[in-house]
């Protein structure tokens, strides 16, 4: 079967042309929580009805697409996030292509992806933004590698192959993807994989439990020039409780299976001061030890300082292993599609999450995390590979041939 590398690319740099960063500060007040989501999301439905599929979009501006199939196949899914992360600037992407990559240094203005980076890459397209904005490619890359396959497969009698969901949502980057999500159509697949990852090979089967613990310090505020056994400072409590928290568990000290603590944000006064902590570990008991860990902390240092310290606790998502690994036929799709294609598979821990943890972990329904050719995600210098986008299109429509009674 003939993959058409130039149309899957065409079709990726449409799409990553498309405004759509999301913004965290509107979670809970607005679905999307940006405007130009929606944009996206009816541009592919448009794309899909097209081809003959049936698409919906409900109020969770949640896009579903069924594709037919035999039904005694049962049914799978797939599913990409429209969203792009806000970390750097997400919107007015001009995307570059670099054809036939030469192996050397590529610079886009301030920033460059380094000819390390790009190792075993020659002749390849390399696609990057200008430098000035993230590419997208996470997750705009799997999003066009199942709307590519949806045109491949539409085009196929419907007896070879399972019934087939596509699913597209808003607001992963926020961890809000789900929150409304329809999961009425859970009930009629076996498997639900997420085409979320990363470079070529790389299948992800479990990640963080995560956490975010909130402190709320009040103090006593007065002048300050008569301050002394008077003033309560919230704000240098909140530092203090930052202060104590081990550097050694830290993101950008950790790797692998370390879990860490990490402080995003510290605002506030002298009478009032708002600490935000994210917690993460593998392993749910370390979670909790870190959880009852930093409220210890922040009740003790408030104690010590004479202020007072509320402590709430939100539970963001689970280890999605368990789950991953409770049907033998999920990691056997995987295996098979790898052999089937001729690349190595790599099993590797999300240090984060995807909108797969939050179905296994809300719905038990296996949801792996499959690669899509993107790299150095969040960042300026964020690039993805044909070569690597082709690979993640062939090694999907492999898991359909597993599911459809081929293995």
């Amino acid at each position: 079967m003939e993959i058409k590398k130039e149309r899957l690319l065409e079709r990726f740099l449409r799409y990553v042309s498309f405004d759509s960063m999301s913004d965290g500060s509107a979670v809970g007040k607005r679905r999307p929580t940006t405007k130009c989501q929606e944009d996206l999301l009816l541009h592919l439905s448009s794309e899909l009805k097209e081809m003959g599929l049936e698409t919906s979009i409900g109020d969770d501006w949640v896009l579903v697409v069924r594709l037919d199939g035999n039904e005694e196949y049962g049914g799978i899914a797939f599913m990409a996030h429209v969203d792009v992360a806000e970390d750097v600037m997400g919107n007015g992407v001009k995307a570059v292509v670099h054809e036939m990559y030469d192996g050397s240094d590529i610079a886009l203005g301030n920033v460059v992806i380094g000819r390390n980076e790009l190792e075993g890459h020659d002749g390849d397209a390399i696609v990057t933004s200008d430098g000035t904005t993230l590419l997208g490619a996470d997750d705009k890359a799997g999003v066009a590698v199942l709307v590519e396959s949806a045109e491949i497969l539409s085009k196929r009698d419907k007896s070879s192959h399972p019934t087939i969901y596509y699913i597209f949502t808003p607001d992963e980057e926020t961890g809000s993807g789900t929150s409304l999500f329809p999961s009425n159509i859970l009930s009629s697949v076996s498997v639900l994989y997420t085409f979320d990852g990363g470079e070529k090979g790389v299948v992800e089967l479990e990640c963080f439990n995560a956490a975010k613990v909130t402190v709320e310090i009040s103090g006593v505020a007065t002048h300050l020039g008569s301050a002394r056994g008077k003033m309560k400072s919230a704000l240098l409590s909140a530092s203090k409780i930052v202060s104590v928290l081990p550097g050694s568990e830290s993101p950008e000290a950790t790797d692998g299976y370390y879990g860490y603590y990490a402080p995003l944000s510290l605002s506030g006064s002298v009478d009032d001061a708002k600490l935000e902590i994210y917690l993460r570990d593998f392993d749910k008991e370390n979670l909790c030890y870190r959880v009852n860990a930093v409220e210890s902390v922040a009740k003790a240092i408030a104690m010590l300082d004479g202020t007072n310290a509320s402590v709430s606790i939100e539970y963001s998502y689970s280890n999605m292993k368990s789950v991953n690994e409770k049907d033998e036929n999920v990691v056997k799709s995987l295996e098979s599609a790898a052999k089937g294609i001729g690349i190595d598979l790599v099993y590797s821990p999300i240090r984060g999450g995807t909108d797969g943890a939050a179905i296994a972990e809300k719905y038990g329904v296996p949801s792996p995390n499959v690669f899509t050719g993107g790299h150095n995600y969040h960042s300026l210098s964020e690039w993805a590979s044909l070569s690597e986008m082709c690979s993640s299109l062939a090694f999907l429509l492999a898991l359909v041939s597993f599911w459809s009674g081929k293995r």
